[in-house]
């Protein structure tokens, strides 16, 4: 696992570059298979970070983002921890799970979490159908 910091592109390094309040982190319409896990932005958020882009199950350093927004929805219900957000104080271990929720079918779900750590890291986990439409975007607020 590694830690990565952010950065604004063409900008100062170790800031976001907000759009109105937000910066998204990932966007994605990639349908997931049976099971299917999806850890941690990949390569879509390659130009938030001074580093490579995130692996997965790497943390993010928050900087100033106070609050996650998640809006997902696909045509096959998730597995029982569906969507997972986790938190760090150090980047190491997880020190609080904010998020750990099943979201069936077909349903828009939407969410606002507060962030309290300095990391964080978020998951989707499909369930036991392969999904064929699938929207996932997260950003994050000031």
């Amino acid at each position: 696992m590694a830690i990565h910091r952010r950065f604004a592109k063409n900008g100062p390094p170790n800031r976001y570059v907000f759009n109105g309040g937000e910066v998204e982190l990932y966007a994605s319409t990639v349908a997931l298979g049976i099971d299917g896990v999806f850890e941690t932005p990949v390569a879509q958020v390659v130009d938030h970070f001074e580093d490579d882009a995130p692996a997965a199950d790497d943390w993010i350093e928050r900087g100033p983002i106070r609050e996650l927004v998640i809006n997902f929805e696909a045509d096959e219900d998730t597995a029982a921890a569906g969507l997972v957000v986790e938190e760090s104080n150090g980047g190491v271990t997880v020190d609080e799970d904010t998020l750990s929720v099943p979201v069936l079918a077909n349903v828009n779900y939407s969410n606002v979490l507060e962030l309290r750590a300095k990391y964080f890291r978020f998951r989707e986990t499909n369930g036991g159908t392969a999904q064929t439409t699938h929207s996932l975007r997260v950003s994050g607020r000031r």
